[in-house]
């Protein structure tokens, strides 16, 4: 290395360029000796990066250069456990400065704004809330912004680093959503920050208003039912005045001591006209955890409108968890099974499976319920004996004894004498609904005889020899190496005719809804519908997984 590059290279370290005055501070951010000398406080630099007037540069360079790496790495500056942190509170316009950014229309320098407060909280907690405390408009800022996702963590991260004393700003939310004045405010949040929100309720703008609410029901959660969270839910009926915040509301008091008023209303909108909507099925699980056993004036009209309702799962979903407390009382449970068990025994028939695919889930949940108490009910002991019985058996993983035997006979006596052309009734075909090519008739399969497959409905050894010549053999296999070879080869009839009972079904047969959940996630369908759990229930209806994966591709 020559004279004149040892030169250049001392003219460009860092500690040259903290000696000038005054210090470039991009040249110090992009050196390639910062983070070394940062992490190990160097006496220089750390006076350096101290002083107000460099800290202010410092924040311009992360917030207003455009040069994207050069601001990361002046953000990096202020990450979790550096001391730099403390230094920008200590003048208020500086932190003032970085939470201005938050309302950058720059989705990145916004981020910039949040994570910079994220790391302040972590380590100099205090320090950050007092800030968020004492500046009148801090809080303002956050909750004019609150439906973005990072504000509403941010929101959520302070009331996490203080004692729920201290978060007066839930009370202020509370106001805002409301719009009005309300008295109820414990004395310690009537604070001069608390007021001027208040003032400002008519400035916040309704998505707001409702990502607000959701922000308390996010930070209320954590709490333990508390005087606190009793006053908060005496104030709900003052929101829930308002219909565009009936959904936020509802939900917030699901986590809250219980509100006569709330229940109230939630009865009616319980009842409202189909189709259902998110603010009807909110209300029901208002009345399954709160008035499940005060509903009798509304037990029937809310049945008649499950039975109506033939395409919203989720209310179908929060009316069987509905029933299932409300028939806890005895009265209810005797009026339910009157009401339901001709409906059911018309429309849960293994026949009517298939034609209401969607509902047949709920009315089996509810036939178990009702089975608990039914008496005297004609046409109910056959259907506990079939239907519910094979319903009970094949949602545990058990054999359907009922069926098994004849049906595995029948299947096998086709196969052998017909060359394997189709499946019974009760029996699925592969997991893609194409059989394999071993799976089709041939020659070896013709000439087998079908009896031992009927005398033994367990050892279907014969017909194993279509697997051993389909990947290997230009020979037909003797009859001698077929007692040998069949233990290892997979056999035919099992993907087209029920097999016997055994432990666990082979793979190609498999009709669990996990096997469901692997075909949908097959890029090749480009599924995009509802969830498979909000639109099938019912595997028992289909004789394939593929025709059931057919099906929710319909609900798109």
């Amino acid at each position: 290395m020559s004279f004149w590059d040892t030169q250049e290279d001392d003219e460009n370290s860092l500690s040259n360029i903290l000696d000038h005055d005054p210090v470039d501070m991009e040249a110090v951010i992009t050196n390639p000796s910062l983070f070394q000398s940062f992490r190990i406080r160097d006496e220089q630099l750390m006076n350096v990066l101290i002083k107000n007037e460099n800290l202010k540069k410092t924040i311009e360079i992360i917030f207003t250069n455009s040069n994207v790496k050069t601001a990361k790495l002046g953000l990096e500056l202020f990450g979790v456990k550096s001391p730099l942190l403390k230094y920008v509170f200590q003048d208020q316009k500086l932190a003032e400065m970085v939470l201005s950014y938050i309302n950058s229309t720059d989705e990145v320098k916004s981020g910039y704004s949040i994570r910079f407060f994220m790391n302040s909280f972590k380590e100099i907690p205090e320090v950050t809330s007092n800030f968020f405390n004492t500046y009148p408009d801090a809080y303002k800022t956050l909750f004019a912004l609150c439906d973005k996702v990072g504000v509403a963590d941010l929101i959520t991260t302070i009331a996490s680093n203080l004692q729920i004393e201290n978060c007066w700003f839930i009370w202020s939310a509370l106001l805002i959503a409301a719009g009005k004045d309300l008295g109820a405010a414990p004395k310690v949040w009537k604070s001069a920050p608390f007021l001027k929100l208040a003032s400002d309720s008519a400035k916040i703008q309704l998505k707001q208003k409702i990502a607000l609410i959701r922000v308390v029901k996010s930070i209320v959660s954590s709490i333990n039912p508390s005087p606190l969270t009793n006053r908060i839910s005496e104030i709900l009926p003052q929101i829930f005045s308002n219909q565009e915040l009936q959904l936020p509301v509802l939900e917030l008091a699901l986590i809250l001591p219980k509100n006569i008023t709330i229940v109230s209303e939630a009865k009616k909108l319980a009842l409202s006209p189909l189709p259902s909507n998110p603010k009807s099925v909110a209300a029901l699980s208002i009345l399954t955890k709160f008035a499940y056993n005060k509903c009798e004036d509304i037990f029937k009209p809310l049945a008649s409108k499950f039975i109506a309702d033939t395409s919203n799962t989720f209310f179908m979903l929060e009316y069987v968890n509905f029933f299932k407390e409300a028939t806890k009382d005895p009265s209810l449970a005797q009026k339910s099974a009157d009401l339901f068990a001709p409906y059911i025994l018309k429309n849960a028939r293994r026949s009517e499976w298939r034609k209401s695919v969607p509902r047949i889930g709920f009315l089996m949940m509810i036939a178990e319920q009702i089975d608990l108490y039914s008496e005297n009910i004609d046409g109910w002991e056959d259907f506990r004996n079939n239907e519910l019985k094979q319903w009970k058996e094949r949602e545990s993983g058990t054999p359907d004894d009922s069926v098994s035997m004849e049906t595995i006979s029948l299947a096998q006596r086709m196969a052998a004498s017909e060359g394997i052309k189709g499946t019974s009734p009760e029996e699925p075909k592969s997991a893609t609904g194409i059989p394999p090519k071993s799976d089709f008739s041939s020659p070896i399969i013709e000439k087998e005889e079908p009896k031992p497959a009927v005398e033994e409905p367990k050892k279907v050894e014969e017909p194993k020899k279509e697997e051993e010549k389909e990947p290997v053999k230009e020979e037909e296999p003797s009859e001698d190496e077929e007692p040998v070879k069949t233990n290892n080869a997979p056999n035919p009839l099992q993907n087209f005719s029920i097999p016997p009972p055994r432990p666990q079904q082979p793979k190609t047969t498999d009709i669990s809804v996990e096997k469901f959940f692997e075909l949908i996630k097959d890029p090749f369908w480009n599924y995009n519908g509802l969830p498979p759990e909000q639109v099938f229930h019912v595997k028992e209806a289909f004789d394939t997984a593929e025709e059931a994966f057919e099906f929710l591709v319909k609900q798109v």
